[in-house]
Parts: structure tokens; C-alpha cells; sequence
């Protein structure tokens, strides 16, 4: 407590020394000293009642700036970590949405250069997969059998879906005799049966 009173004690004799931050008592000389960057006044003769208060607010408000700063130094170098981590994480993902796309044309130009007919079904029995070969023999076009069921593309093949569903269950190969399907004959027979 001596220490802080020697302290303020030296503060205003410096103040009132060498006028740093003594004014005159009025309006227009306040308004200038915060113009020109001052934050805060005392009037001559400095009152010593007040000083100490004065040095105190500032020196709390120096902290709290000091720890602001401080805290926001940390928080823009965690937010510029996480940011190049999120940069990291983006550039991961285009990568790997260019080999996906890749992928898939490779994919889609080996099924579409296959002699037989291929036509992929998702568990639902959606099409999903529907070849040049199926274009060509069944004369229904790729977009317009993508997403509707294979039994309603292609009635005849109702018969065939719960061996279908049940491969694509338990992921397991059905094997039975190869058929030869004549497409448009196939499609002939089930319309003329249905009439």
C-alpha cells in the first residue's frame, strides 16, 4: 500500500510537473485534449481523491484490452488452423469427386461397350444401370428406364425380380441356365397375353 501511494504520489507530481494531462476546467480545452487522442483529463489542481481512481480505471481498462487482445490473437490463430484444415478437407473432396467422376465414365464405357445386355437394378429394383446393348434391343432409351422398376420397364421380367431382390440381399450370385431373350418377341407375348 506504501508502494502504490509513493506511486500516485510521483504520478502527480508529474502531472502537475509537466502538465501532461492537467487542463483548464472547461468545454472547448476537454473537447481538444480528445481530439487530439487523449482518454481521459484531469483538471488542476489534480484532486487527489480522485487520481487514484482515475489510475485504477485505466490500469483494469489497460488489462482488460491487454487479455482482449490476447484472447483474440489466440482465437484468429485457432480460426486460421481450423481454416486450413477446412482448406485441406476441400481440396481432399474435389479431389475425390474428380476420381469418382472419372470413375464412373470408365465404368459407364466399359458396361456401354459390352455386347450383352446390362441393366442394373438398386435394392428396390430401380434401374440404375442401362446399357447401349439394352437400348438397342429393347428400344427404350437410357433416361427413360433410369429410376422406374425393371418390371414395369420390362413386364415379362416380373418373374425374374424376386430372384433379383434376393441376389442383391444376400449378395450372393444366383446362378441359372442362360436364357436367350428375343426382346421384342418377349414384349410381343407378354402384351398379347395381357390383352
Amino acid at each position: 500500500m506504501v508502494e502504490i501511494a509513493k506511486l500516485l504520489d510521483q504520478v502527480e507530481k508529474s502531472i502537475c510537473s509537466q502538465g501532461h494531462f492537467g487542463i483548464k476546467d472547461d468545454v472547448h480545452s476537454i473537447t481538444k485534449g480528445f481530439e487530439v487522442g487523449g482518454m481521459d483529463y484531469l483538471t488542476k489542481p489534480v484532486n487527489r481523491a480522485e487520481l487514484p481512481a482515475r489510475v485504477s480505471t485505466h490500469g483494469e481498462n489497460y488489462l482488460y484490452r491487454y487479455k482482449l487482445r490476447e484472447e483474440v490473437q489466440l482465437r484468429t490463430a485457432e480460426l486460421e488452423e481450423s481454416n486450413q484444415l477446412l482448406k485441406g478437407e476441400i481440396e481432399r473432396r474435389k479431389e475425390t469427386e474428380v476420381a469418382i467422376h472419372r470413375l464412373r465414365n470408365y465404368l459407364a464405357n466399359i458396361i456401354n461397350s459390352m455386347p450383352s445386355t446390362l441393366v442394373g437394378v438398386d435394392t428396390d429394383g430401380r434401374v440404375t444401370q442401362w446399357n447401349n446393348t439394352a437400348i438397342l434391343t429393347t428400344g427404350i432409351d437410357a433416361d427413360a428406364a433410369q429410376g422406374k422398376t425393371l418390371s414395369d420397364i420390362l413386364p415379362w421380367m416380373a418373374s425374374e425380380m424376386d430372384k433379383v431382390a434376393k441376389s442383391i440381399r444376400t449378395r450372393q450370385v444366383i446362378l441359372d441356365q442362360k436364357k436367350q431373350y428375343d426382346f421384342k418377341k418377349a414384349e410381343e407375348h407378354h402384351v398379347s397375353r395381357h390383352n
